[in-house]
C-alpha cells in the first residue's frame, strides 16, 4: 500500500519504479487525492486497488481481500 503525497516521494512516482524495475507485487494505493485523472494514471501503471481517504477499515480490509483474491486465489 501506498499513498500519493508521502515525505520525499510522490505516490505515482514511486509506483513507476515498482513498475519499471518489475518487482512482482500488487499495490493498493490509499489517498485522499485520488481523481478520475488519477484513477486513471493508476490504473494504466498497474495498480490492483484503490482506496480514498477518510475511508472506515471495512473499505480498507475489503480492497485487501478483493486484491489478495485476484492476485493470489485467496
Amino acid at each position: 500500500m501506498l499513498d500519493l503525497k508521502m515525505p520525499g516521494v510522490g505516490g505515482l512516482d514511486l509506483l513507476k519504479v515498482i513498475r519499471r524495475r518489475q518487482f512482482p507485487v500488487p499495490v493498493i494505493v490509499v489517498s485522499g487525492y485520488i481523481t478520475e485523472d488519477i484513477a486513471k494514471a493508476l490504473t494504466a501503471t498497474g495498480v490492483q486497488g484503490m482506496v480514498a481517504k477518510p475511508f472506515k477499515k471495512d473499505r480498507l480490509a475489503e480492497e485487501l481481500e478483493r486484491v489478495a483474491a485476484t492476485c493470489f486465489g485467496a
